[in-house]
């Protein structure tokens, strides 16, 4: 009977092993859906093969974590309805919203999009703001369940809404003259816009939002997202640049039928066209080059008070941590900014914040970089100022704020809470959370103030209050 025993464990020790291997063996799997027509975020090319920037970070992220990525690109709608079904694990990039936040879960930050409001340039004598206000009988251009769809409908509801399934067939019906206005995010409609040649038709005439993506699960599959979110840290940061830098500046402007349309007439005007067509070639690439100009200021500038934006900050902030000198990094928060909206409006609002940026912008010197990095939240990083110095600066723009005089709202005074970080060495500067922590002690000590810290190579940070 022992000897049946001793067979009979032996037997179980090998078929467990079999199990652990195979189980170690089994490639991981991970289901991701977005738009099939977001250029350049998201898309099928010609080939019928997944493309974007959002295509590549995922593809990044898969092969950082060993992990085989399965997408599934379809109509906007249809790719969150298959997150919410759990058909499949994550949803490549959304905003976030009440409405989907009923059944989805959010996570990773992945980049901001700004939408804007375009125009056919038969109406650009139209007073944007009364056209909201829905005097007019035009119907604007959204995409089902794009956010721009619900902004409108909450914000503007007098607005005529007129849905299609993708990106790609709103444009396509605005270029056909179907419609002559739509709600885009700007790199989108810079996309197909140039891309066919015709972007002198359509006028961005207002910024409606910015906002983040993130990426989501349905909420009874938050714990994977939690372990996606995680992982997604072994990207590199190296990676997550290039993909970015191949997308931003180069894949969004270049016609597609460039190449071989100056091929082609290359042949057939080779003889007595050959001046004119070393003329056009030189002048399309002037035109090209101007766009890419043009499109790259777009991605490091705030769309609506023309500053730096957050990406651009950070790329100035990571070139004066490598000076041998001290680093000032300033936070600036509007105080109480939700109730000027609540109260106001977001037009005035953004009357608020572009008041506020151009009092502070009087300020800044040469060296300085100031830039928008949040909503209401603004940065300012420069060298070479110790404690006093960065510390009367800051108090200076809190007086100045406090005498901004708006005329259309009588939300006064506007106020800022400050936090002023002063590195002794600039390599010290990681991130903003110095910075960040002393602008919410600031908000706690009763807003409309600065808190200033000297942080020490030891990380030693002393606060002051004024």
């Amino acid at each position: 009977m022992s000897l049946l025993q001793s067979v009979v464990r032996q037997f179980l020790m090998v078929a467990l092993i079999c199990c652990t291997l195979n189980v170690q063996a089994a490639h991981e799997t991970l289901t991701i859906s977005n738009s099939k027509a977001w250029k350049p975020y998201s898309y099928l090319d010609d080939d019928g093969k997944p493309s974007g920037i959002l295509i590549d970070l995922w593809k990044s992220y898969g092969q950082a974590n060993d992990v085989e990525v399965v997408f599934k690109l379809v109509d906007w709608q249809t790719s969150i309805d298959l997150v919410r079904d759990r058909q499949v694990d994550i949803h490549a990039g959304l905003l976030r919203s009440t409405e989907r936040e009923e059944f989805l879960e959010f996570a990773i930050e992945l980049l901001q999009i700004d939408n804007q409001l375009y125009f056919h340039q038969e109406l650009v004598s139209f007073n944007v703001n009364d056209f909201l206000l829905g005097s007019h009988s035009y119907d604007v251009g959204v995409v089902r369940g794009g956010y721009e769809e619900s902004h409108l409908r909450k914000n503007f509801p007098n607005v005529s809404l007129k849905a299609f399934k993708n990106n790609e067939d709103m444009i396509n019906a605005a270029l056909r003259g179907d419609i002559l206005v739509f709600s885009a995010d700007l790199q989108v409609a810079n996309y197909y816009l140039y891309s066919e040649g015709v972007n002198q038709d359509f006028i961005a005439v207002k910024r409606l939002y910015t906002g983040t993506l993130y990426a989501a699960s349905e909420r009874s599959n938050s714990q994977l997202l939690s372990q996606v979110s995680e992982r997604f840290h072994n990207i590199s940061s190296e990676e997550k640049q290039r993909v970015f830098s191949k997308w931003m500046h180069i894949r969004t402007v270049y016609p597609q039928y460039l190449l071989p349309l100056a091929l082609s007439l290359f042949c057939l005007l080779i003889g007595g066209y050959a001046v004119l067509l070393r003329y056009n070639v030189r002048k399309k690439t002037g035109e090209l080059a101007a766009i890419n100009k043009d499109l790259k200021f777009l991605s490091e500038t705030d769309a609506l008070t023309g500053l730096s934006n957050r990406r651009r900050f950070f790329q100035c902030l990571e070139l004066f941590r490598n000076r041998q000198s001290t680093l000032t990094v300033v936070i600036i928060d509007i105080d109480n900014f939700k109730l000027v909206n609540d109260q106001y409006g977001h037009i005035n609002g953004d009357m608020v914040i572009r008041s506020v940026v151009n009092t502070v912008k009087a300020t800044i010197s040469d060296g300085q970089v100031f830039a928008r990095i949040g909503g209401e939240e603004f940065a300012i990083c420069y060298c070479d100022s110790n404690i006093e110095q960065s510390t009367r600066h800051a108090q200076h723009l809190c007086r100045l704020v406090r005498e901004i005089m708006l005329p259309d709202i009588d939300y006064t005074p506007i106020t800022i809470s400050v936090g002023c970080a002063v590195y002794q060495q600039a390599k010290d500067c990681k991130t903003l959370a110095d910075a960040d922590k002393l602008m919410y002690q600031a908000k706690n000590n009763g807003k409309n103030q600065v808190v200033s810290g000297q942080i020490l190579p030891l990380d030693h940070v002393n606060t002051e209050a004024s």
